[in-house]
């Protein structure tokens, strides 16, 4: 029988309901699943695991809950920390970096409490001639969470490895690109046809442009060569993941096709990079110029999909005038 684990899909906030969605659109029942601030819990095996870390878009990071109890003091932090398996998830001599918030608690402390689990950590190893890491020996022990809150300790150990935005095709980076999970929150929550000619005239480095056909095509994040956290532990079934991998099925292809622009050409070559890097430059056209000027080329029935500039980027009566434009448009 497969391991079962208790996840926690860590997403930004106000996109939770969002996450849900995607979640079942990927075969993960409703009965499985617990909201929570911040993101979703859900109930997997191993199975289950390897396919949200692979397939889910706006998730920044997966986590696997290994214990949860209640501490006021010192020692029964301590004492907690002790009983908790792990020889499941880090490597018999390892050090993983370890981080701890605390709200609301006796315990209030990060540093203090990040001490006591380094030292229960170690204790553990002591006396053992620990068994070696399984797979790559360059690949780091997975992070250690700790979170107490109102005086309950809640110990999470990292299951992506990576944050999940890095999905690896943005080698080129534009002034300010919006993270690749924001960019997968913004299509879902457009609920746009797989076949939807999409354009940003704003493209900066393309990302939306990428994220909609990737999303269209329901193709995995997963790149080559990329690993994840759950390799490390030494529970890992190295084997069955790898036909896991080897066998995963073909993903239906869409008529998507997308169209950026931006007044920037080297925004434009940066775009053009990254797209050929995702496998899907060959179904995004590219203009540069201003988006009244690029109007002739976009087709009746394209859906605008953009993050507008801001910040540093423009000024107050800079950005009147283009939401004035956008919006006439």
């Amino acid at each position: 029988m497969s391991t079962r684990y208790r996840l926690f899909l860590a997403v930004s906030p106000g996109l939770e309901d969002l996450l849900r969605e995607e979640l079942g659109d990927l075969g993960v029942p409703l009965s499985s699943m617990t909201p929570c601030e911040g993101g979703v819990e859900v109930l997997a095996t191993s199975e289950v695991l390897w396919t949200l870390a692979i397939r889910v878009r706006l998730a920044e990071s997966i986590r696997v809950r290994i214990g949860q109890f209640k501490a006021r003091r010192f020692e029964q932090l301590e004492a907690g920390l002790a009983k908790l398996p792990w020889h499941a998830y880090l490597p018999a001599g390892s050090s993983p970096r370890i981080s701890a918030t605390c709200r609301k608690s006796r315990l209030y402390h990060s540093g203090a409490v990040e001490e006591r689990t380094a030292a229960a950590i170690a204790s553990r190893w002591q006396g053992r001639t620990g068994a070696k890491m399984e797979g790559d020996a360059h690949t780091a022990p997975s992070p250690v969470h700790v979170r107490i809150e109102r005086d309950q300790v809640q110990v999470s150990v990292n299951a992506s490895g990576d944050l999940l935005h890095r999905r690896g095709y943005r080698t080129s980076i534009g002034k300010a690109p919006i993270r690749e999970t924001l960019a997968a929150a913004c299509i879902r929550a457009a609920s746009l046809d797989r076949d939807t000619t999409v354009w940003d005239p704003f493209c900066g480095s393309g990302t939306l442009a990428i994220e909609w056909l990737a999303a269209a095509d329901r193709r995995p994040t997963w790149l080559p060569g990329r690993r994840y956290g759950f390799e490390s532990w030494p529970t890992h079934d190295a084997a069955a993941y790898g036909a896991f991998i080897e066998n995963l099925p073909a993903t239906p292809s869409s008529n998507a096709s997308a169209i950026g622009s931006d007044i920037d050409g080297k925004e434009i070559e940066a775009a053009r990079s990254n797209a050929a890097a995702a496998g899907v430059g060959e179904r995004i056209t590219w203009h540069q110029g201003d988006f009244e000027a690029v109007l002739a080329h976009i087709p009746e029935g394209a859906v605008v999909l953009t993050n507008l500039p801001y910040g540093k980027r423009t000024n107050q009566r800079q950005l009147n005038d283009t939401i004035a434009r956008l919006g006439a448009l």
